[in-house]
């Protein structure tokens, strides 16, 4: 299923990675603390497969001044600064004995953040999909639910609200009672949160700008879903590819979208 990740930093964003590499990919350096060990495996995996879906491509760090640092600080459990900023920029991905963040789907939505995702479940329209249940939240959380708009560089790209994104919230999420803190206003669109997109599926974020038009092969086999599906890919796919690194890109994902219909 095609993963919309449509609340995120304005284009124009100082707060956007700028780096690119020869092929027009957008770099994002790093480091991960040499505690993690073996699990450093889990946080490098979520890497590549935004790498594989997207025009962001992480990086080790070599000695660039800007750069994300994942570090893990018992207490401080999952969390990231939305975008880029100067120097390091930390992701908190706690792994002890009593808790861990180093679930592939966690793992992406941290890294998300720092490349300039907010929450879904944080749009400035989300009233007219979801109801967030404030008595069954502690005051000090609500913050968590506030909208996110205008006043934080935030924008949807007049895109949908996407009830299954990565990037939204469970429905016990900070519950103080036991009882759902979101509930969808269709209730057949009720949500888990944090669903980890399947193996291949897109992920887009927006404010790097749509790719040149790719148009189906005429010996493409594809129906009319599936263009329209690679329609809304071109509209919202990164500015930060070259156009050679985005014809590859999606030349890809139509390659698997025709396989998968021959089997």
């Amino acid at each position: 299923m095609l993963r919309k990740l449509f609340n995120a930093i304005e284009p124009n964003s100082t707060r956007k990675w700028e780096t690119k590499d020869q092929s027009g990919f957008t770099v994002i350096p790093y480091v991960i603390s040499a505690d993690y060990g073996a699990k450093t495996s889990t946080i490098t995996a979520a890497m590549q497969s935004i790498a594989e879906n997207t025009c962001i491509r992480f990086k080790a760090r070599g000695n660039e001044p800007d750069y994300v640092e994942i570090q893990n600080i018992k207490g401080k459990g999952c969390s990231a600064f939305v975008g880029h900023s100067p120097g390091s920029n930390p992701v908190m991905l706690e792994n002890n004995s009593e808790a861990t963040c180093l679930r592939h789907d966690l793992v992406i939505h941290e890294l998300l953040h720092v490349i300039g995702l907010w929450h879904e479940h944080q749009r400035i329209d989300r009233d007219k999909y979801i109801q967030v249940i404030y008595s069954n939240i502690a005051p000090d959380d609500w913050s968590q639910f506030a909208f996110v708009g205008k006043d934080f560089g935030a924008t949807t790209y007049d895109l949908p609200y996407d009830y299954t994104s990565i990037m939204h919230y469970g429905k016990m999420v900070f519950s103080s009672t036991g009882g759902i803190t979101m509930q969808t206003l269709d209730p057949k669109y009720q949500y888990g949160g944090y669903q980890a997109y399947p193996h291949g599926s897109p992920m887009h974020p927006p404010m790097y700008g749509p790719p040149p038009m790719v148009h189906a092969p005429p010996s493409s086999s594809m129906d009319i879903i599936t263009i329209m599906v690679i329609t809304i890919i071109t509209m919202v796919f990164s500015m930060a590819c070259s156009t050679m690194a985005t014809t590859a890109i999606i030349t890809a994902i139509i390659t698997t979208i025709t396989t998968a219909k021959a089997l």
